[in-house]
């Protein structure tokens, strides 16, 4: 596996995680109306999937499976497991202390269980979920096994007749929206991987390298923000979806592309770096009653939101740095 960065998306990913959280926490202080600042943040989850795609395609060169396959869980479920406990604990001092709880199921063995298991999204029965934006890992991760499966096996050619069939399917069976499915989310990172495999044609980048093509992925970036912050589930969200499949080449610009700078800058690299623990991590904050321990709103977010970042980082730097580095060596141990 190749282990080459796309900073530029490294930073995308990072904003689109800080949006997701002020989604929810606004939804949280204003009593989740329709109408709020970054309602439609559902958005980035199709975004993330589309990313994904992109990264795992450029990530497998035609490697083992049973290696890719242990690599996926080595990234993705220690930290479900971690922050699914961590709503547990919240959810019990909460009903200790007459706070928020969810559902009763929360406690039970089999919720747990279901829940650590990827089985949200995947399986023809529904359950609680425990920590809310975990839906989408369970499906990140079954969708992800179809790029070595099948997607780095299929022609360019193939793959974009079969995208654009799903996508069509896709949109006349769901008046109401992008649908937060398996299906979704298997054409989010097919789309992601034609994109990548773009890369690879000379007349593509020499194309993408164009001087308006720079001005093209920004008009792209406004649209995609625009429609985070503002827009309700609606058929607009699949003219959403192709609005960021430029954003997918950023890393390709010419060098010295101002946003290719400003996505790779310091900051937003930051971002990016605590992206994956500050989506997952955010709600325990949410739950756990930060959003009222101030009188005025506005501060009430300012501390919740430094409170997610800071814990995000802290899990970034001291778990997931150590933890990932050491079961990706032991994985590449099975396969020497």
């Amino acid at each position: 596996m190749s282990t080459l960065r796309f900073t530029a998306l490294d930073g995308i990913r990072g904003v689109l995680a800080v949006m997701v959280m002020l989604s929810h926490m606004f939804g949280s202080l204003m009593g989740w109306p329709l109408v709020r600042p970054f309602s439609g943040a559902y958005l980035c989850v199709v975004y993330f999937f589309m990313m994904s795609g992109f990264v795992l395609t450029h990530a497998h060169s035609g490697g083992n499976f049973i290696k890719y396959l242990l690599t996926r869980l080595a990234r993705l479920w220690p930290l479900h497991v971690i922050s699914t406990t961590l709503m547990v604990l919240v959810y019990l001092y909460n009903k200790r202390h007459g706070g928020y709880v969810s559902s009763p199921d929360i406690f039970m063995i089999s919720t747990y269980i279901k829940n650590i298991l990827f089985l949200h999204g995947v399986t023809s029965y529904s359950f609680q979920l425990i920590n809310e934006p975990s839906w989408s890992i369970s499906i990140e991760f079954w969708a992800s096994l179809l790029i070595p499966l099948i997607f780095t096996r299929l022609s360019l050619s193939i793959k974009i007749i079969i995208a654009a069939m799903s996508f069509i399917v896709l949109y006349l069976k769901n008046k109401s929206g992008i649908p937060p499915t398996f299906s979704t989310a298997a054409l989010s990172m097919l789309i992601g991987s034609i994109c990548y495999q773009l890369t690879k044609n000379n007349m593509a980048i020499t194309f993408i390298r164009e001087k308006y093509s720079l001005i093209f992925i920004t008009f792209c970036g406004i649209i995609c923000l625009t429609g985070i912050y503002a827009l309700n589930k609606s058929r607009l969200d699949f003219f959403l979806l192709i609005a960021f499949i430029p954003l997918l080449f950023t890393d390709f610009l010419p060098e010295g592309s101002y946003i290719t700078k400003i996505l790779s800058s310091s900051f937003f690299s930051f971002l990016g770096y605590i992206s994956f623990p500050l989506y997952l991590l955010h709600e325990s904050i949410i739950v756990s009653g930060f959003l009222s321990v101030l009188p005025q709103n506005y501060l009430s977010l300012i501390l919740a939101s430094s409170s997610a970042i800071l814990i995000a980082f802290l899990y970034a730097r001291f778990v997931d740095d150590y933890l990932y580095r050491y079961l990706k060596q032991r994985i590449a141990s099975l396969f020497k």
